[in-house]
């Protein structure tokens, strides 16, 4: 009978045992490290980003700064509100359109192609461009090309 051997160590095990071991040691280093040093804050990646979140904290001492004018008013309003023409211009057509764009035939023939916010020459700017009982109307700042 022969006699019984020793285990034989692989060396590829023994690497891979190696390396966990020495991972781990220097991970509980570096977080003891991190965690006793009294002067530095952890720190965590990307945080910075979420200060836009932050409300200003209400306890402590309040920032005293020039106090705003009493005769402003800081209300937010609304734009000023463009006048819709109602005047239905004569000698425009629409031959095809979308609620974004629209082709329009002016009175000396030609074919133009105008967008919501586009300018006609002599009509001025395209305000609006609707569908109103089936008909396309666009509405500019002079008056309105199609049906009402």
């Amino acid at each position: 009978m022969r006699a019984p051997q020793p285990p034989r160590i692989d060396l590829i095990d023994a690497g891979l045992k190696f390396t966990g071991v020495a991972l781990a040691t220097g991970s509980v280093a570096f977080a003891t490290h991190m965690l006793s040093d009294p002067g530095h804050a952890p720190r965590i990646t990307g945080v910075e980003h979420l200060a836009i979140y932050a409300r200003p904290a209400r306890h402590g001492p309040q920032q005293s700064g020039p106090a705003p004018a009493p005769n402003i008013d800081y209300t937010p309003v609304g734009s000023i509100s463009k006048k819709t023409p109602g005047a239905l211009l004569a000698g425009y057509e629409i031959l095809d359109a979308t609620s974004d764009w629209a082709l329009v035939r002016l009175p000396e023939g030609r074919i133009l192609r105008v967008w919501r916010g586009g300018r006609i020459g002599g009509l001025g700017g395209v305000l609006d461009i609707q569908k109103h009982g089936g008909r396309w109307a666009l509405v500019t700042e002079r008056g309105t090309i199609g049906a009402r």
